[in-house]
This record gives C-alpha cells, sequence and structure tokens, in this order.
C-alpha cells in the first residue's frame, strides 16, 4: 500500500545505514511523490512507526561506491550467511547455488527471508529462497530492510523479515552509467546501465536496463587459498585422485598391498609414507581445488519496465514487467569426480570375486583393469619394482582413483571440467487502485486489487561418468558401437582407458611436467571420453500466481492521537514447481545402474544411480493454492502513544496445513527526543512443495566404508514451523544525533529440516554400528538389508523431510548517526550499526522416537560447518565517516566481523605424522587415515581453529560535475586483508569472507 509523503522530514530519522550503514532515503524531489512502507498495508504508516525499518537509497548506495548485491548483503550487520561466491563446497548451502545471491537476515537461512519487488513476491528458486540478483538494479530506488518476522502481514517466509527493493518513481530523462573494477588475478568486472523515464500529468513511464560482467578469479591468485596439506588437510586434498593408488592382482587374488601411483610426487600430489602398506596409509592426495575458482565467470542482465497512470481521478493503475539472466557460462570443477558407486559385476569378467550377489544386478566394491590394458603394460614396463611377480591385472577400489584429476580433464584441453549454470527470472505485476465513493460505509475507503506472475527456471548441465561405460572402457570394451559381449578389446570401435599416471603429460596447475609421461597411451580418443562422460542434468521450474485484494481506511473514531485506520484483505497464491531430469539424472528413464548397458529397469535397491557420482533424481510436476486473509488495525491511543494490531490466516490445504498468525506494535513517544517501541507475535513457514513430495533426491553416501544409495524422501504431514518473536527498542533523535537500540528474540517450534545420516544411523545401529539395534518399525522404514539386520548388509537407506528441533535466539541491534553541519564549509556525518547474538540455541533432535541430546549446541561465535547453523559471529559491525561539500562526497567505511570458532573438535587433532613420525610414534590412526594421538615427535595442526575478526576499511569518492556528470572513485579493503583461515575446501569462510583482496572501481553516470 502506498501514501503520501508529508515532506522530507517526516524520513525515518533511524533508516540509517540499513545494514550498510546508510543514512535515511534522500532520493532526488521528483522521486518522492510515494513511499511503500514494508511492513503495514495501511494508508498514512509513517515511515517512524514501531516497525524496525532500515532504508538503503539509492543515493547512499553510490556513494559508497556502487558496492554489488552480494558486498550490500554481506555487509549488513543483521545479515549471517550469505550465497554469492564460488559455494560449490559449503555443504547443503552452495552446491549448484553458482550465479544466486540470497539474504540471510539473523543467520535464519536465506528460505526464512522474504525478499520482494515493489512489495510482491517473487517466484522462488528450487531451494525457497529469492535470487537477488535478478533484482532490476537500474531502477531500484531503495531497499527496505524490516529486521523483524511479519508473517501476519505477508504470510509464510517472512520469519527472520523482509527485503523489499522498491523502483524509483516519476524519473524524467535518461541516465547512463557505467563502471570497471580491478580485482587482481582476474579481468575485472564490469557493469552498465540504462535509466530512461517520462512523467506526464496522469502517466509515467520508467524503462531499465543493466547488465553485470564477473570474471573468473582462480584459487591459484591467491596465496592463501591454496595451502599444502600439512597446513590443511581439508584444503581440497583427496585420497581419490589421478594419480591414485590400485592392487595388483594375479589372476583376480591380490599379490600385493594396495600402491600408490608412482606419479603421485612427480604431478605434485603428496605420498603417506610408506608407499605400499595397508588400505587407510598408503594414499597419494592430489589437491582438486587448483582446478576451482573463488569467483566464476558469469553474465547477468535485467529488463524492467514500469507504467504508472490515472485511468480516471480515483482509479490508478500500476503496472511492471521484469526480465532477468544469469548465466554461468562455464563453472570450474574437478577435472572428473571419484567414482563411489558399486560396479555391477556384468561388466566384470567371470568369476570376479567378492561380489555382492543379494543386489540385483551383483556388484563389486572396484573396477577391473587386466594386464594388456596398453596403459598398464606401459606402466609395468617403466616401473617394474611396484609390481610383484605374477602381477596380469589390477584392481581400482571405490573412493581410491578417478579417471582424471592432477592432470586436467583432455575433454577440455587439459583443464578443469566445468558445468553450465543458467537463471532466468520472468516476473508481470499489476495493480488497481481506488477510491470508494464518500457515502460508502467507512471513511476514506481505499481498495487495490493485484494480480503477480513469476517463473523462475534454474538449468543445471554438468559431466559425469556412466559407471558401466566406465568399466568397459578399463577392460578394452569402450565406445559407441562396442557390443562388450562379443567385441574383442581394443579392436575396431572398442578402445581403451588409461587410468594411470602414464597417460598424463603434466599438472599444469602445479607447473609440472611428467617425466613418465607415454603419449602412446594417453586417453587422446575423445569420441571415447564424450561416451564415458555424457553431457546431461536438471532443470528446475518454480511458477507462482498471486491474486491480491485490499481495502483500507479510517474508522471516523477519533482518539487523542488521531483516526483510527484498519486494512483488510484477502490473497491466493498457486505455487507450482517442475523438475525434469536428462536421461542419465533420471530415476525413471535410469532406475538401475545397468540400464544404460541392457536397459534393465528391475533392481535391487531400486532406484540405483548409472553415473559413478552425482547425485538423481525423480521428475516432479507439483501444484500448490494457498489462500490467506487478514487485518490490520492502527489505534493511536495517545499522540504519543500508538498501538497496531495485525493477524493473518493462511491456509496450504491438504499438505503443508493452515496457519493463523497474530502480532501487536506498540509505540511510546516519551519525550520529544526519546521514543520506545516494542512488537510481539508470532511468524511461520510453510514446507517448501519439494519437501512434500514423495521423492526428492537420491544421492550416494558412504557407509560404514560402503557407498550406499540415500533417499531423501518428502513427508507430506509436515507441518509449518512457527516462531514467536519478541521485541523492545529505544529511538533517541536529539540535536545532530540520531539512533536508536533493538533488543529481540525468537523462539522456533517445528522447525523444517531433514533426518541427518548419522543420527538415522546411530538410531538404528548405535555410534558404532553392528546388529539392529533400535525400533524395529524405524528400522523397516529408514533401511533394506541383503540379509539378516545388520550394518554390514544394508543396500538403502531412507531419510526423510522432518519437523526438527526447537531453536531459542536473541541479541541486539545498534544504529547511530550523528552530523557536523558546518565542518570545513562542508557537513561531516558519523554513523554505524551493529548486531550482536547473544544466543542461538538449537535443541535436541529426535530421530528415531529417541532424543539425541548430544545434537543440542548453541551456534554463536561458531562457523558451524555441516550443522544445521550458518556461521554466526558474535558481533557484526559497520561505520562510516563522510565528508560532503559542494559537490565532493568523501566516505570511509569499516566493516567488522568478531572472531568466531570452527566447532569441531576432533579436527584439530590430526597431526603432521605423515611427514615427521611414524604410525607408531604418533599413536595409531583414526577412521580417516590420520593419526590419532600427539606426541613430542607429531605436532597437533591447530591452525585454523579459530576464524580471526575482521575489520576491512573501504575508501569511496564522488564528484557531480557540470553536465549533469558524477564520477565515482572506490577503493574496497584498503588495507588489501585475506581473509581468516577455516580448514574447510577453500581455506575460508566463503558465506561470510571476502575473497577479493584490495580491489579498485571507476565509474560515470550521465543523466540528459
Amino acid at each position: 500500500m502506498r501514501y503520501e509523503l508529508m515532506g522530507c522530514a517526516s524520513a525515518l530519522a533511524l533508516s540509517l545505514a540499513g545494514g550498510a550503514a546508510a543514512a535515511a532515503a534522500d532520493a532526488p524531489a521528483t522521486e518522492v511523490g510515494e513511499v511503500v512502507v514494508t511492513g503495514s498495508f495501511i494508508k498514512g504508516t509513517p515511515e517512524n512507526a514501531a516497525l524496525p525499518v532500515d532504508v538503503i537509497s539509492a543515493d547512499e548506495i553510490a556513494r559508497q561506491g556502487a558496492p554489488s548485491p552480494l558486498e550490500i548483503i554481506k555487509a549488513l550487520p543483521v545479515s549471517a550467511g550469505a550465497l554469492g561466491e564460488a559455494d560449490q563446497f559449503t555443504t547443503n548451502r552452495g552446491a549448484n547455488a553458482d550465479g544466486q545471491t540470497t539474504v540471510n537476515l539473523r543467520g535464519f537461512g536465506p528460505e526464512r527471508t522474504l525478499v520482494l519487488l515493489n512489495g510482491k513476491r517473487l517466484a522462488p528458486t528450487d531451494k525457497s529462497y529469492v535470487d537477488v540478483n535478478t533484482m532490476p538494479l537500474a531502477a531500484i530506488g531503495r531497499i527496505e530492510v524490516l529486521k523483524d518476522g511479519a508473517s501476519a502481514v505477508y504470510g509464510s517466509d517472512a520469519i527472520g523479515g523482509v527485503v523489499n527493493f522498491i523502483t524509483r518513481k516519476n524519473f524524467d530523462g535518461l541516465e547512463l552509467a557505467a563502471d570497471y573494477r580491478h580485482i587482481r588475478g582476474s579481468d575485472g568486472d564490469y557493469t552498465g546501465s540504462l535509466l530512461w523515464g517520462w512523467s506526464g500529468e496522469r502517466s509515467s513511464i520508467l524503462l531499465a536496463a543493466s547488465v553485470q560482467q564477473r570474471s573468473a578469479l582462480p584459487l591459484v591468485e591467491r596465496d592463501w587459498a591454496i595451502r599444502d596439506y600439512s597446513a590443511n588437510p581439508q584444503g581440497g586434498w583427496t585420497g581419490g585422485g589421478n594419480p591414485g593408488r590400485f592392487t595388483p592382482l594375479s589372476g583376480f587374488t591380490p599379490v600385493g598391498p594396495s600402491t600408490v601411483d608412482p606419479g603421485c610426487t612427480q604431478l605434485g600430489g603428496v605420498q603417506s609414507r610408506p608407499a605400499a602398506t595397508p588400505s587407510g596409509f598408503g594414499i597419494c592426495r592430489v589437491q582438486y581445488t587448483r582446478w576451482d575458482n573463488l569467483v566464476e565467470t558469469q553474465t547477468r542482465y535485467q529488463l524492467f519496465a514500469q507504467l504508472d497512470t490515472k485511468l480516471t481521478d480515483d482509479i490508478t493503475f500500476h503496472l511492471d514487467a521484469l526480465y532477468a539472466s544469469a548465466d554461468v557460462p562455464h563453472a570450474n570443477t574437478s577435472p572428473s569426480y571419484v567414482p563411489s558407486r558399486d560396479v555391477p559385476a556384468n561388466i566384470l569378467p567371470a568369476g570376479f570375486p567378492d561380489v555382492n550377489t543379494a543386489a540385483s544386478p551383483p556388484t563389486a566394491g572396484g573396477y577391473y583393469v587386466p594386464g594388456d590394458n596398453p596403459g598398464l603394460a606401459a606402466f609395468r614396463a617403466a616401473n617394474p619394482s611396484v609390481f610383484p611377480a605374477g602381477t596380469d591385472g589390477v584392481l581400482l577400489e571405490l573412493g581410491t582413483w578417478r579417471p582424471f584429476l592432477a592432470g586436467g580433464t583432455p575433454l577440455n584441453g587439459y583443464g578443469p571440467a566445468q558445468v553450465h549454470f543458467n537463471r532466468e527470472q520472468v516476473r508481470v505485476s499489476g495493480e488497481l487502485q481506488g477510491k470508494l465513493p464518500d457515502n460508502f460505509v467507512g471513511h476514506d475507503i481505499e481498495w487495490t486489487f493485484g494480480v503477480t506472475y513469476g517463473k523462475y527456471v534454474s538449468l543445471i548441465e554438468t559431466q559425469d561418468a556412466v559407471n558401466v561405460r566406465l568399466g568397459l572402457a578399463l577392460r578394452g570394451l569402450g565406445g559407441q558401437g562396442c557390443d562388450y559381449r562379443t567385441g574383442v578389446p581394443g579392436v575396431g570401435p572398442c578402445k581403451w582407458l588409461n587410468p594411470f599416471s602414464n597417460a598424463v603429460p603434466g599438472a599444469p596447475r602445479n607447473g609440472l611436467t611428467n617425466p613418465g609421461y607415454n603419449p602412446a597411451v594417453a586417453n587422446n580418443d575423445l569420441d571415447l571420453l564424450n561416451w564415458i562422460y555424457p553431457r546431461g542434468g536438471y532443470e528446475f521450474t518454480n511458477q507462482l500466481l498471486q491474486w491480491d485484494v485490499g481495502l483500507t481506511g479510517t474508522t471516523g473514531i477519533e482518539l487523542p492521537g488521531g483516526s483510527v485506520k484498519w486494512a483488510v484483505g484477502g490473497q491466493v497464491r498457486q505455487n507450482d514447481f517442475r523438475a525434469t531430469y536428462t536421461t542419465f539424472f533420471n530415476t525413471q528413464l535410469s532406475p538401475c545402474v545397468d540400464t544404460p548397458l541392457n536397459g534393465n529397469g528391475a533392481c535391487f535397491p531400486s532406484p540405483s544411480s548409472p553415473l559413478v557420482f552425482e547425485a538423481y533424481g525423480t521428475p516432479v510436476d507439483l501444484s500448490q493454492d494457498v489462500g490467506a486473509v487478514y487485518g490490520e488495525v492502527n489505534v493511536p491511543l495517545l499522540e504519543t502513544l500508538n498501538l497496531a494490531v495485525a493477524a493473518r490466516y493462511e491456509d496450504y490445504g491438504r499438505d503443508g496445513g493452515s496457519t493463523f498468525n497474530p502480532e501487536a506494535r506498540a509505540k511510546w513517544q516519551a519525550t520529544s527526543w526519546l521514543a520506545f517501541r516494542g512488537s510481539i507475535g508470532t511468524t511461520f513457514r510453510a514446507p517448501p512443495q519439494l519437501s512434500l513430495a514423495p521423492i526428492s533426491e537420491v544421492t550416494g553416501q558412504n557407509i560404514f566404508g560402503t557407498f550406499i544409495p540415500v533417499e531423501i524422501r518428502g513427508n507430506p504431514d509436515l507441518k509449518p514451523e512457527k516462531a514467536r518473536s519478541f521485541g523492545l527498542g529505544a529511538i533517541v533523535e536529539a540535536g545532530g544525533f540520531r539512533g536508536s537500540i533493538d533488543y529481540w528474540n525468537y523462539r522456533f517450534k517445528d522447525s523444517l529440516t531433514s533426518e541427518p545420516l548419522n543420527n538415522v544411523l546411530a538410531a538404528a545401529f548405535g555410534p558404532d554400528g553392528g546388529p539392529c539395534t533400535g525400533d524395529s518399525a524405524f528400522i523397516e522404514s529408514h533401511f533394506g538389508f541383503s540379509s539378516g539386520c545388520d550394518s554390514s548388509t544394508i543396500t538403502r537407506v531412507t531419510t526423510t523431510q522432518i519437523n526438527g528441533p526447537r531453536i531459542k535466539t536473541s541479541g541486539l541491534d545498534f544504529i547511530g548517526e550523528y552530523t557536523w553541519p558546518e565542518v570545513a564549509g562542508g557537513e561531516l556525518t558519523l554513523g554505524g550499526t551493529a548486531t550482536y547474538v547473544h544466543e542461538y540455541k538449537i535443541g535436541a533432535l529426535v530421530v528415531g522416537g529417541v532424543a539425541d541430546e548430544s545434537s543440542a549446541f548453541d551456534a554463536v561465535g561458531k562457523a558451524n560447518i555441516d550443522t544445521v547453523a550458518f556461521p554466526l559471529p558474535r558481533w557484526k559491525a559497520q561505520a562510516y565517516l563522510e565528508f560532503t561539500r559542494g559537490p565532493h562526497n568523501l566516505r570511509i567505511t569499516g566493516r567488522y566481523t568478531s572472531s568466531y570458532r570452527d566447532q569441531r573438535a576432533e579436527l584439530f587433532q590430526y597431526t603432521r605424522s605423515f611427514q615427521t613420525g611414524t604410525m607408531a610414534e604418533c599413536g595409531g590412526l583414526t577412521a580417516a587415515g590420520i593419526p590419532a594421538v600427539t606426541s613430542a615427535r607429531c605436532g597437533t595442526i591447530s591452525a585454523g581453529q579459530k576464524l580471526r575478526a575482521a575489520l576491512l576499511f573501504d575508501l569511496a569518492y564522488q564528484v557531480k560535475l557540470p553536465w549533469d556528470t558524477t564520477v565515482t572513485a572506490a577503493m574496497t579493503n584498503v588495507f588489501d586483508r585475506d581473509p581468516g583461515f577455516a580448514r574447510t575446501v577453500l581455506n575460508y569462510d566463503s558465506l561470510t569472507g571476502d575473497p577479493l583482496g584490495r580491489t579498485f572501481k571507476i565509474g560515470v553516470r550521465k543523466s540528459f
């Protein structure tokens, strides 16, 4: 709902900083005619009401040097854990999110922050959050951040708050803008935009187009991002690489221990010593992140059109349309993935041992390479000491190797494998607004009727090896047209794949050549490799159709503080979700591991992916109808005391449930310079459609040493998660100072999550595996077995979406700003904003009817890696000093994040024994193959447990030149501080830290 602004003086004094340490909105006079107040539908609700709304204006963003949406969001003290960098290794969050940016207020999760455009919803992604990269940046006039739950007004998803992007109004003229940002080690970032507007007596039109180009920033361009194995074993090092390891065979009988490929160290790997010992210590560790990027190449476009017109003196019409695209054409990833799913025995030689006959088709735990494989024959000739007498083949065990890694993939010129991501957002929203006749019941009643349609499409294209094709190629029976039953290995269409290091010319990302390279046995047949690695993927489509109707007016009741105002309305939403998968990623088209071999559609366990690593899923086409009614009353009891009450009932039909959410807010103007505000209410989030579906995903997981298919099933009995929110605050405006302090408190119940695999296993078998010990009904619903009931005979695991533990969190928000109007002929302003998180306690998770008390924890001050929580530093703050004189504006901003700790205490017991000691001296091995006990000889790797505090400074200068031209120069991270070291794959916390280092930007804006 819109209302007429009563002059600039009524703008909220506390709309400072709004997360970017900003001042109150101060757009040009031509754009201040109307304001949408986020958090209320009542006409005339002042911006300085009880609502804790912060405003970031377009002018404020420009004075900061025009940071990107990701930079704005990461800097918000009220936000914790934002996706937007290359986050593919961020467990359960960043996978397949390249090209997207999220808002995560309070660290509740981006799906618990409602993001709006002009007060209306957008179609979400498949992960139920809104992709901020689709916003029409050139047309945005300001961003309003409501830092409180708002389900009573907006419905589902507004638990953590609301971020409302509001477009410009009544713009007249043409504006062109462009900027370039220099980033060391990258080709830099470019943006360009065009904005045209026309404003007449009864109508106005706004057209905007913008483009942003980000260039790739490889990890190898930052020393801190590539660390030795001794410094960070978790820093992208794998024991399943290439070079890898193998077991020599005579016939099918091992004639020696698992042996490391001698090319390991020659190609930059780290070899555990000795080279050939029992499994777990003889390992070649290769760093796959040398192929990855900190920032991926991406191009984003936004096209936006807006029309406002007066149809009559009492009826206005608003229409806006958006098209946005974010394309990541070639996101770098590992040259190939480690095979992790059992191999069907029907591609192995007859008589192959250790076959699991309980599965159908029977499977084995590795691949067979015969002695006449040209790569193996040449490899044995060059390394005779590695192979015991009688060796005539080798076994490649699952998890110990992959076809390509250190040398890159020949499919991409010996570079990384690449994934293509494309995101598109289409949105059209229309609204009629009018006034009822004066003689109608009530007073000053206005009505609105609106329709919004949105569609978000996410396309992911990748490559993974087809299990049976990989196994056949190792035996010389690979390639299109080769009949594995009658073909002769290596003859005609039947071709060989060489899994050994002598096929690798060198390690280009390590700057190494391979002295053992043999071009005669290299994997140069691209037709074979494309047959093994067909491209495929999946597409997710979310559609939203929303109908809104509302009334707002006055009751005619006059109180000492003014008229009692009200609003009522209703909403109908149709949410549609569709997931489609190409052949080898599709549980219906490829239900079995050997479907590509023989068309088999009846296997056990089923489904069983034909790919060696990637997840695959079941196509779904879902539709959901949501109905809601709401009401709101604003009661000015006194001139100094205002009360607002709202409530909403929302029904999600048979699946998803219904909910009623009330809230109350109050503001008391105690003195001319001091006011108090408070709120209490409930919020909710409905279960995402995919969580209610019969099946959402199938992945392969390492369970007690064996990779087993794990189904993640939906649950039609899910209830909405709910939270009670409570807040108290004080607002001060005295002289040149304006500020506020707000206490917030949330209590969640029935949080939406999925059963953690580790908890499911523990509920059935206890912490160490073995025979079944849990509830029989729980075990029957979660497991399949080949025989008996034991952890060693598991054939399938099913986990389910559930309503999870309670969450309790609270903290404080601070905002302050002081202005000196006469300093050196100009104006000097000092401002800042901060958020302090007091607690974020997650209760015990109940799995199988048993509460796991060990799963309860307080997430504050922790990195929360591999948990349900996001990284949550206790303090985040931002402060700025800004000087304005005539056409000149100079601003320095400081961004602070307090230190926080990696909660995985067991990780930091690992030692450097692979370099300095022996197994005996260091007390034996953990399950991960790393010595478990420290000694004088074996120092503990402790670095990275504490992620150090970050204090970064940015500098921006803006000058308004003649001819309506504005030039901006900015330097971010002035002192070039590296992000704090974390024991993660990328060596930093990508959800919090800044990976770019010092950058320089120059921008020009020209108005006509």
